[in-house]
């Protein structure tokens, strides 16, 4: 899924997303990391979406453009997340070409070990970008201590912005 800049208008990255192709519940990705996480293997899942991932992104044409990953604040507490740099390591991607998308459907639990982590990321070349912005857990505040390079608007907030002053505003 391309992400663009507004102004100047021009491609800014490329998204990539999971969509299981299984004729089971778990075809619903929100569905498919929400059984993860209560099963207690999110971290593992993540891991692997994210190989398919980068596998998928090394052979596209557009393999110098930015990649965004979506990375759940469970993930970045996780204690398996302090070896991610190695997923990036085995296929060659360069951490300053990746960005994770810090989704705001799940609540931070530790504030520190969270910003922490992201800082250590970002001194390894990491982008951080914050997805979802007003239809989460996401407050000014925690937008604010994590730093994102990029903001992503929840879709509820930017519909109808053609029509809506308020919303426009």
């Amino acid at each position: 899924q391309p992400i663009y800049l507004l102004k100047p208008f021009k491609l800014l990255g490329l998204e990539v997303l999971t969509r299981p192709s299984t004729p089971t519940a778990l075809s619903d990705p929100e569905l498919l990391f929400k059984t993860a996480l209560q099963f207690g293997f999110y971290c593992d899942l993540e891991m692997l979406c994210w190989r398919k991932a980068l596998k998928l992104v090394s052979g596209h044409p557009l393999s110098d453009t930015r990649i965004f990953l979506n990375c759940n604040p469970y993930l970045v507490e996780a204690q398996k997340f302090l070896k991610i740099k190695s997923i990036f390591e085995e296929n060659r991607v360069d951490a300053q070409k990746i960005v994770l998308e810090i989704t705001e459907r799940s609540a931070v639990s530790n504030f520190k070990t969270f910003y922490e982590r992201l800082r250590h990321l970002r001194n390894r070349g990491f982008g951080v970008a914050v997805d979802d912005v007003g239809g989460g857990y996401a407050s000014l505040e925690s937008i604010v201590e994590t730093h994102p390079d990029v903001v992503k608007i929840d879709r509820h907030i930017i519909s109808d912005l053609k029509r809506d002053p308020f919303r426009r505003s």
